[in-house]
């Protein structure tokens, strides 16, 4: 008699258990909805916090790259889902230090000014992150600098 109090005691337990919980998938598509408010005004800090609270695997990628976009080195915050025996060495952010060069003859202009124009143009795809306007953005690119945020970019919104 006891032994059949305790076990339907489990049982109750257990069904209020899966009812407060959610399921992965609904999980997931809660993170997902976060991450799609995320791109589209893109506050590092609330990256970083999302990637730290995130569960849902399949999305680390995504989020990963929206971090590296922004500057921040993902790695140790939304570790990816592999096997350490394939990890490699995270990328390591790109130098955010431009150097002055002067303006090559022959009309070309000077590399500081391009990457500045540059700079200032990803940071408004980082803002409004349109894949076709991000995919146009990374071929049309003249600072070589910056190519692995735009490619990071242009991961997080699909393209």
């Amino acid at each position: 008699m006891e032994a059949e109090r305790l076990k339907a005691q489990r049982e109750a337990a257990l069904r209020a258990q899966e009812k407060v919980e959610p399921s992965p998938e609904q999980s997931c598509a809660s993170e997902e909805k976060r991450l799609v408010r995320l791109r589209v005004n893109p506050a590092r800090d609330e990256v970083v916090r999302f990637a730290r609270e995130l569960t849902c695997a399949e999305l680390r990628p995504q989020v990963n790259r929206l971090l590296e976009s922004l500057g921040g080195a993902p790695a140790a915050l939304a570790p990816s889902p592999t096997p350490p025996a394939a990890r490699e060495p995270p990328p390591q952010p790109a130098p955010a230090v431009i150097e002055r060069r002067e303006s090559k003859p022959g009309g070309e202009p000077d590399r500081p000014q391009a990457c500045r124009r540059d700079e200032e143009r990803l940071a408004q795809l980082r803002a409004n992150p349109v894949r076709d306007a991000v995919a146009q953005f990374a071929r049309e690119l003249t600072c070589e600098d910056l190519r692995p945020q735009v490619q990071r970019l242009l991961e997080s919104v699909g393209g």
